[in-house]
């Protein structure tokens, strides 16, 4: 049975709505985010804001859950993707860190939101941040059905430091290739990269 109209008219000004919040961030940053620029960059009245979002704070925590600004579960374990060659715990986990660099490297939106989340913490970015921890806890419990954590290892602190060290230097490597002598932007930088957080999670787990 389709959806009385007016339905589906709300979802699609919704859509819009979410959608220019990203146009606009990427054209002129956070400080182009007022609600009379958001309604102009969709075509909608800006009372629809309030109507549906409750304010500006509501549409931007709607742009940090329904954008595409923060990786989904799906694209770090999905079922679709293939598995560690190893198949152990360390190689599982080295991998989501992998691939949780790459997730961020083809989102300048989200690196851009990291660094403004340093500088200059806002509405967005600490919706975001809610994001980003709601998804963390998914990402493990899901990593917990395919492998096997030992139960003494405190291992959400390693992924908590590794994931906030390698988020660091993806906002770094947007301007400056380079940090003390490491390249960031080569696959050779990348390989010891990833070799060494190989390494520490190895070792965190079999201290």
């Amino acid at each position: 049975m389709p959806a009385p109209p007016r339905r589906r008219d709300r979802a699609r000004t919704e859509d819009r709505l979410v959608r220019a919040v990203g146009r606009v961030l990427a054209r002129d940053g956070v400080d182009g985010l007022g609600v009379n620029a958001l309604a102009r960059e969709a075509g909608v009245d800006k009372v629809l804001i309030y109507r549906y979002f409750a304010g500006l704070d509501g549409l931007l925590e709607a742009f940090a859950e329904r954008g595409d600004v923060w990786w989904r579960v799906e694209e770090l374990i999905g079922d679709d993707l293939p598995p560690p060659e190893g198949d152990t715990p360390a190689d599982w986990l080295t991998l989501v860190i992998r691939r949780h660099v790459e997730a961020l490297q083809r989102r300048p939106l989200a690196v851009e939101l990291l660094a403004w989340e340093g500088a200059r913490p806002n509405t967005l970015t600490r919706a975001l941040d809610r994001v980003r921890e709601r998804r963390a806890l998914d990402l493990m419990t899901a990593l917990a059905r395919r492998t096997t954590i030992p139960p003494k290892t405190d291992i959400g602190a390693v992924m908590v430091l590794l994931a906030a060290a390698t988020s660091h230097l993806v906002v770094r490597a947007r301007n400056e290739p380079g940090f003390l002598g490491f390249d960031l932007r080569s696959a050779r930088g990348g390989d010891r990269l990833y070799a060494a957080i190989g390494a520490m999670i190895r070792g965190a787990l079999n201290p």
